[in-house]
Order: C-alpha cells, then sequence, then structure tokens
C-alpha cells in the first residue's frame, strides 16, 4: 500500500463502476409514504455542471417557486415537503427527488413528479423564465456567502476539486451562460426514464 509523505498508508483510489437501475417498494410502520428517485448525473468537472444546477434549482430547489413545490404542495396539497438535489464529485455525480406523502396521495404524487419531468423534456423554457431562475439562483448564492462555514466549505471543494478557488462573479457568469437548449438537452438525458431508480417506503397502516 503506498505512502504519503508523512509516512501515512493512502489508500488507492477504485474507478468508479456504473450501477444498475432500480425501482424498490418497501412496507414500513410509518404515518406517511415517502420516495426517493433519481439518477446518476455529472462530476465535479463535467462542463455541463452549471446548467444541471441551474436545472435542479428550479425544478425543486430552496425556492417557493419551485415546479416541484407549486406542481404538487401549493397546488394540491400532497406533500409538506418535496425537493430536489444534485451532488456532484470527482468522477460522478448524483440528481435525486424526494417526497414524503399520504399513502392516499402516493400515486398521484409520483403522477405529477413524472409529469414536470416531461414538461422540462418536452419544450424549452422561455428566456424571460429562465433568466428569472438564474437571478433567483444568483441571489441564494450571494446569500450562501454569508455563511462562513458554507464559504470554507466552497473553498475546500474548489481546492480539492480543481486546485483553484472560483470567484463567485465567475460561477454565476457560468450560471448566467446557461441557454434555455441546454436545459431542455440535459432535462432529456437526467430525466430519461430507463436512468431512473426509485425507492418508496409505503405505510402498513
Amino acid at each position: 500500500m503506498p505512502q504519503n509523505t508523512n509516512g501515512a498508508h493512502v489508500k488507492k483510489r477504485q474507478p468508479y463502476a456504473n450501477t444498475d437501475t432500480f425501482t424498490i417498494e418497501k412496507e414500513q410502520d410509518n404515518a406517511q409514504c415517502y420516495c426517493v428517485m433519481g439518477s446518476l448525473a455529472y462530476s465535479t468537472h463535467s462542463p455541463k455542471k452549471p446548467a444541471l444546477a441551474l436545472l435542479n434549482n428550479l425544478l425543486g430547489g430552496p425556492g417557493l417557486n419551485s415546479r416541484l413545490n407549486l406542481a404538487v404542495r401549493e397546488r394540491y396539497g400532497f406533500a409538506y415537503q418535496i425537493d430536489s438535489s444534485y451532488s456532484a464529485y470527482e468522477d460522478v455525480g448524483y440528481f435525486s427527488i424526494y417526497f414524503g406523502t399520504d399513502p392516499k396521495h402516493l400515486n398521484k404524487t409520483l403522477s405529477l413528479v413524472k409529469k414536470e419531468l416531461k414538461r422540462l423534456q418536452a419544450k424549452p423554457l422561455s428566456d424571460g423564465v429562465l433568466n428569472r431562475y438564474k437571478k433567483q439562483m444568483a441571489g441564494q448564492m450571494l446569500l450562501a456567502e454569508e455563511s462562513k462555514i458554507n464559504l470554507m466549505l466552497a473553498l475546500g471543494k474548489s481546492l480539492l476539486h480543481h486546485k483553484k478557488v472560483d470567484t463567485l462573479p465567475e460561477v454565476i457568469e457560468r450560471v448566467y451562460a446557461v441557454t434555455p437548449k441546454e436545459i431542455q438537452d440535459i432535462a432529456n438525458e437526467i430525466f430519461d426514464e430507463s436512468r431512473l431508480s426509485s425507492l418508496i417506503y409505503k405505510s402498513s397502516n
């Protein structure tokens, strides 16, 4: 086993091996049903990372105007919490959607989620709509930088992965460079049903 300059053993990193998609349903003694669905996504080095980050933000990010929040929670009250997330690592990333709902609303909530994914696949967003989400994401990043812990974590990750630190204006500039066509193309790739896995905990009550 190789050693670093301090004489400590260093575990050799194994290259990432792809995984098969799956659909798993289990019953638990819960009042609600819980669902996580998602797919593999881009690594931190991918040029598509800014576009997927923006797509994730508009689909199920922290804003109250995210598409999943409006379609599922605000319109029908089917879920108290519904969101999506995208995490990028050295050689791979993952995209996921999470929600919890009453057993009687599970199938309808799943249908609404898939409907929103297909909407983003079928038609590109207008420039005006996408620009509103870009401004919202830029504002979120500015607020996040006020947290010193978040700032230090972001700086550390940038140094580890890229050997440099991108300034916030540089990151925002990449977000503003994303086009509606890029959002649609990435939606068709990441949201492809053949790539999606799901884990559902159904209520046994």
